[in-house]
C-alpha cells in the first residue's frame, strides 16, 4: 500500500505575464520575488502566489510573472516548513521554465534563471500569509 505525502502540490496557474522590451538588454539582471499565501486549515489547503520580477539595470527589459500554486495537506507535522520553504521550491522550476519559454519566443536572448535557494523567502511568506477559516 502506497503512503501519500502529508503535503501535496495540486498544480499551478500563471495568472499574469508581462514582458516589456525597450532596447538591447545586457546581462545585468535583477530578480526579485513577492510572495503571498492563503492558508485554510479547515479545508487543509494552501495557495501560494509568487510574483517574480526580472529587470535589466538600464531599464531595457522588464518581466513580471505571477504564478499561483495550490497545495493540500493532511497532517500538520512541521506544516510551516512545508508551506514556507517547500512550496516556493516546488513552484520555482515551473516559473523558471515559463520565463525561459517566454523570452525564447519573444525574439530576445533567452533568459534561463539559475536554480535558486528560495528558503530566504520563508519570513516574507510567513508575514504575507493570510489564514482563513473555510
Amino acid at each position: 500500500m502506497e503512503k501519500k505525502s502529508g503535503f501535496q502540490f495540486k498544480g499551478y496557474k500563471v495568472l499574469k505575464s508581462h514582458i516589456e522590451v525597450s532596447g538591447e538588454s545586457g546581462d545585468d539582471l535583477t530578480v526579485s520575488f513577492a510572495p503571498k499565501g492563503l492558508l485554510d486549515r479547515s479545508h487543509k489547503t494552501f495557495k501560494l502566489d509568487l510574483l517574480i520580477s526580472i529587470s535589466e539595470n538600464t531599464g531595457s527589459l522588464n518581466i513580471e510573472v505571477l504564478i499561483s500554486g495550490d497545495f493540500v495537506f493532511n497532517e500538520e507535522t512541521n506544516l510551516e516548513n512545508f508551506l514556507y520553504v517547500n512550496a516556493p521550491a516546488i513552484m520555482f522550476p515551473y516559473v523558471r521554465s515559463y520565463i525561459t519559454a517566454l523570452t525564447a519566443l519573444s525574439g530576445i536572448p533567452t533568459i534561463t534563471l539559475p536554480t535558486m535557494n528560495l528558503s530566504g523567502l520563508q519570513k516574507e511568506i510567513e508575514n504575507n500569509t493570510t489564514e482563513v477559516n473555510g
